[in-house]
Formats: structure tokens, C-alpha cells, sequence
């Protein structure tokens, strides 16, 4: 019985352990603003989404540099920010893609209306 215990008591410790490692993680990762890294010509490529005055926008870094700061939607009339970190995640990651695929990285409205940002 004692044996069986001290088994339990084991478990229940590293199990413990192991949530406070993973909690500590989550609360130290960079994972939510930096979506995701690229690499691009030798460079490392990464994106950031930030909170704005009146919704979000996004930063693309290459190398640690910003590279394109985007605090509104492109390639719509006026200032209006993305209404959700992922809307600007789905822009963000768009250019990326242009970029990576040597393309200008201009963003049209069609593209927009395809990802489902709201303007």
C-alpha cells in the first residue's frame, strides 16, 4: 500500500512539474506574435502582429529588421485596421508568400475578399 503511494505520489509530481514547465513556456513563447519564421535568400524572414490604436496590424522582419510595417489594410481606400490579430496573421503571411515567391508584394482587394478580411 505504501509502495502503491508513493507510485501515485510520483506521478502526481512529475505531472505537476511538467505543467509548470509548460505553462512557464506558453507565457514566454513568442509564438503568438511571431506567427511563424521563413527563410528567404539566406535571411531569416518573420511576422509580428501588433494591437493598434483601433484594431491590429502586422510587421514583416528580415533578419530583425522591419522590413514592411502594415498598421492598416492594404490596398483599401482609408485607414482601417484589421478587425482580428488572425485577419492580420492571414495578410501578413499573404505577403510573405508574394515575397518568397519573388512577387511584388502589393495586396489587392480580391485577395482580401479570398481570406475573408473584413473592410
Amino acid at each position: 500500500m505504501i509502495k502503491k503511494n508513493t507510485r501515485l505520489f510520483a506521478i502526481a509530481a512529475f505531472l505537476i512539474i511538467v505543467l509548470i514547465a509548460l505553462i512557464v513556456l506558453n507565457l514566454n513563447s513568442p509564438e503568438e506574435n511571431i506567427p511563424g519564421t521563413y527563410s528567404f535568400n539566406g535571411s531569416e524572414m518573420s511576422l509580428r502582429v501588433s494591437e493598434e490604436d483601433k484594431g491590429w496590424g502586422y510587421t514583416i522582419y528580415i533578419d530583425n529588421s522591419a522590413f514592411i510595417v502594415q498598421k492598416q489594410i492594404p490596398g483599401v481606400a482609408g485607414k482601417i485596421n484589421f478587425a482580428s490579430p488572425e485577419e492580420a496573421k492571414l495578410c501578413g503571411e499573404l505577403v510573405i508568400e508574394k515575397i518568397m515567391g519573388g512577387k511584388n508584394p502589393t495586396v489587392f482587394k480580391y485577395e482580401l475578399d479570398s481570406l475573408g478580411i473584413r473592410y
